[in-house]
């Protein structure tokens, strides 16, 4: 029986703390972690993935080749875990949960250019998904269909 591998988030944001400082030492600052603890999750990535992913350099530490291609996807695996906290109410910024039909979704977007909507959570889909999804909870404010083609905003209050 084959045993399933998973990369340890903290490790992944370990990775990208020491891409972003450029040294061990600083990432390990960074996360109120001790040097050695973070040379630890190196290595248990690094074991993980077959290969180094940071060379020493004298100004500091320099992503390889293989690190590289590691950042890039570790950086997606970070986001999308922290949109899933963020659904669940954590993370540190409040986040704003709004469902809006495909057609609603498409004008606001295109209304929207360059705003940023880093504080919103925006689940596009068919009326009746966005209308379960009020139900269930993870959508607090909606835009819908409802009786062909007039809409109504419903707010989910708890």
């Amino acid at each position: 029986m084959l045993r399933a591998l998973n990369l340890p988030i903290e490790s992944i944001r370990t990775v990208v703390a020491i891409s972003e400082t450029g040294s061990l030492t600083k990432a390990a600052s960074k996360l109120g972690l001790s040097q050695p603890a973070v040379t630890a999750q190196v290595k248990r990535l690094q074991g993980l993935i077959g290969g180094q992913l940071f060379v020493k350099t004298p100004n500091g530490t320099t992503v390889t080749s293989l690190g590289e291609l590691v950042l890039r996807q570790v950086r997606i695996i970070l986001e999308a875990n922290d949109q899933m906290l963020r659904l669940a109410g954590h993370g540190n910024a409040t986040v704003h949960r709004v469902g809006l039909s495909n057609f609603f979704a498409q004008g606001l977007l295109e209304r929207a250019g360059s705003d940023d909507f880093s504080d919103l959570f925006i689940c596009a889909d068919h009326s009746s998904t966005i209308r379960k999804g009020l139900i269930e909870g993870y959508i607090d404010v909606a835009c819908i269909f409802r009786y062909g083609r007039r809409f109504r905003s419903f707010k989910n209050c708890p």
